[in-house]
């Protein structure tokens, strides 16, 4: 239609239009045969320049609803980050260079950055995502949800099923193990009541043979520094027996060894000037000196002065103690000194076999057959008292020889080899100088 209509045309269409309105004209029919309501306004009615509408018609404002695109819903399902089945084996142009997919780049890749990526090595090609390219409506497009499965949350609850029984096995196996402690702490309830009921028959009878105690001490019979409490049931160390003379008494001497009347303690050697034989005791301090505690001073010093790094041991990584190790690791320390000591012994050992096969003289040595020929030296029988003095001493025997001793032969009282005089041997008895000869005092006494 043309824009420009002349005065004459207008008043026309107007009284026209408004005949339509009023019922009197036929309403105007559209290109499809439909009657146009003569109510619509012609803002509405007339068809924009653009569209070169030949007549009256509506179809205008229909024309969105026909070339409308078709819009998948929110419930449509696709799959999410599937790949494809059938693996690549060839590079492709315009692939990603570091798997070789096709579907993304390499800014873009999820993979680890590859050192020779498969443009290079043209190996080990990804696997190309199945991308599905759906036209979603409002809501899809905004859905969160969007390619999720439902059916993947089964997995999640399974997973938690197992986990419950696990929990539910080690409840199960914790209240057995409660119920065991509980019966052994039930056990050793009624073995404590049955040790009290026999501690009390003890003691009852304890009350009765206090008697017979005292006439075993005195008899003897049991060891007189140590005293079984039946109450506690502990060996009780007695400071001395009422026959032992007191350590005081000893040396009556006031310049003589202090005596400690509060820890009843004489540190020092009351008899010291006598010879051991007179002296009874020696001191407290002499228990010090005897037995093991010079190895243990031994160890002591070892663990202080010499730094166990140097020798290529470890005592332990953490020292307890500074400066301290024998008490931070005493075992350890032990096991050391022994292997130390054990070292040495071996390297005196192989010197004293090298001088030998330099300088030679291993025949001279005492052997285990020399002293079976022979006899070891200080073997003997000896008698200890109650104290752990020597009642009888050891009497030193000779040395045992192949040949035949003591033996005095023609009337001689000694050996012949007993008398020297002008580097001539003879007897002692009668200072004869002839071997194998008779005694010059039997001769005379005839």
């Amino acid at each position: 239609m043309s824009s420009y209509v002349s005065n004459k045309d207008f008043k026309k269409q107007k009284e026209l239009e408004e005949a339509r309105r009023s019922g009197k004209a036929d309403l105007e029919v559209d290109e499809e045969g439909k009657e146009i309501n003569p109510h619509i306004p012609q803002f509405i009615a007339q068809a924009p320049w653009y569209l070169d509408s030949k007549g009256p018609s509506l179809s205008h404002q229909k024309f969105t609803l026909k070339q409308e695109k078709k819009v998948a819903k929110i419930g449509k399902y696709y799959k999410r980050g599937s790949k494809a089945k059938t693996k690549v084996t060839k590079w492709r142009k315009g692939a990603c260079n570091n798997c070789g997919s096709l579907t993304h780049t390499a800014k873009d890749c999820c993979e680890r950055p590859r050192k020779r990526n498969a443009k290079l090595t043209k190996k080990n090609f990804g696997f190309d995502e199945t991308i599905e390219k759906i036209d979603y409506d409002y809501d899809g497009k905004r859905d969160r949800w969007r390619g999720y499965d439902p059916r993947s949350h089964q997995e999640t609850i399974k997973f938690y099923e197992e986990l419950e029984k696990e929990r539910k096995k080690i409840r199960s196996s914790e209240l057995s193990k409660e119920l065991e402690t509980k019966k052994k702490k039930e056990k050793e309830e009624e073995l404590e009541k049955e040790r009290k009921k026999e501690r009390e028959k003890e003691r009852e009878k304890g009350n009765e043979n206090e008697n017979e105690k005292d006439e075993d001490l005195e008899q003897g019979n049991v060891q007189p520094y140590q005293k079984l409490d039946i109450k506690t049931r502990i060996t009780v160390r007695n400071l001395r027996i009422r026959e032992h003379t007191a350590k005081y008494l000893y040396n009556l001497d006031p310049n003589s060894a202090y005596y400690d009347p509060r820890t009843r303690s004489m540190r020092e050697n009351p008899f010291e000037g006598f010879s051991q034989e007179k002296s009874i005791y020696q001191g407290d301090n002499y228990n010090r000196r005897v037995g093991d505690v010079n190895d243990f001073n031994k160890i002591q010093l070892f663990a202080w002065e010499i730094d166990p790094t140097n020798r290529g041991e470890k005592i332990s990584e953490r020292r307890l103690h500074e400066g301290d190790i024998l008490e931070g690791a005493p075992t350890k320390t032990q096991q050391l000194w022994s292997e130390i000591q054990q070292r040495k012994k071996k390297i005196l050992d192989q010197k004293r076999k090298a001088n030998l096969k330099v300088y030679g003289g291993e025949k001279y040595l005492r052997t285990q057959e020399m002293d079976k020929k022979f006899g070891k030296v200080g073997t003997g029988y000896v008698e200890y008292s109650s104290t752990g003095r020597a009642i009888q001493k050891l009497k030193k025997t000779s040395v045992k020889s192949k040949y035949d001793e003591d033996t005095f032969i023609n009337g001689h009282t000694s050996v012949w080899g007993s008398y020297w005089n002008d580097g001539k041997w003879g007897y002692k008895c009668c200072k004869s100088f002839g071997k194998n000869s008779k005694c010059k005092k039997i001769i005379e006494n005839k």
